[in-house]
């Protein structure tokens, strides 16, 4: 598992989202004053990650004929 630095692989977003979620509270912290508001970004991001995980999971599933490849007999 290799960072790449232009394009991330899919596994790789999480060390973006770790390396900048606490920046970025910070930020809105100090804008703010107050964790209301970085705690409602973060909720949303998780919200958002959420839907777009279904999403994207419904789009490539792969078509097995009805059986799990693992339950197939040889």
């Amino acid at each position: 598992m290799g960072f790449h630095i232009f394009y991330p692989r899919r596994e790789d977003w999480w060390i973006i989202a770790g390396f900048m979620a606490p920046y970025v509270t910070g930020a809105v912290k100090d804008a703010t004053g107050s964790y209301v508001w970085p705690m409602v970004i973060v909720g949303a991001v998780m919200l958002l990650s959420g839907i777009l995980w279904f999403a994207i999971a419904r789009e490539e599933t792969p078509k097995t004929g009805g059986t799990a490849p693992c339950a197939r007999i040889a």
